[in-house]
């Protein structure tokens, strides 16, 4: 049983993680119209068959996939999507008030979403705050954290000792009886669960 041309281009190079382009979203229009599934598509494009799925989901129309549509839906994520936020304004005065109320980034982005104003995410805010810590403001100092994470130290070793405790290898003889209910064995107990 022979191999196919774009198999044996994928046995000798590899599938290497690129952006698609328009030619590559075309050829994908006129294999779907042959009816090859996504697999077969993501092989002849040398493509992961992953990139065609999210493809497919992404930017299929009513109509179904087409290339140009796909491409300018594509372009319009892009810009949307890469733009960083910035802080001005209106928007700089009420995040800062609200920073000095105490409130933490996660409550003003939220509270600032609820309230209908231009909602910003905590992260913006938290760039927001390092721009102004280097620029040698002070709005870091209204953080309840100061700017750094603080971690709980595990403990290592026993966490407690229980007072009174008796070494297993000290306990009377009389415990192998099991006469009391004292002297059972601990998986023999029935727990809260």
């Amino acid at each position: 049983m022979g191999l196919s041309t774009v198999q044996l281009l994928n046995q000798t190079m590899p599938i290497i993680h690129r952006h698609l382009c328009q030619s590559d979203r075309s050829t994908i229009q006129d294999l779907l119209k042959r009816g090859l599934n996504q697999s077969e598509i993501a092989e002849a494009i040398e493509v992961h068959p992953s990139t065609v799925s999210r493809e497919l989901r992404r930017n299929t129309g009513q109509r179904g996939y087409r290339s140009k549509q796909a491409g300018h839906l594509a372009t319009a994520r892009k810009v949307t999507q890469r733009r960083r936020r910035k802080i001005t304004g209106d928007v700089a005065q009420e995040v800062e008030s609200r920073l000095r109320e105490l409130h933490s980034p996660e409550q003003i982005s939220g509270a600032m979403a609820k309230e209908g104003l231009v909602a910003q995410s905590h992260e913006t805010i938290y760039r927001y705050i390092v721009l102004d810590k280097k620029a040698g403001g002070a709005l870091f100092a209204y953080l309840r954290i100061n700017g750094t994470r603080r971690y709980r130290r595990r403990v290592k070793g026993p966490r407690s000792k229980i007072p009174g405790r008796v070494d297993i290898n000290q306990r009377p003889f009389s415990i192998e009886s099991r006469r009391y209910f004292g002297d059972w064995e601990i998986d023999l107990v029935e727990g809260s669960k």
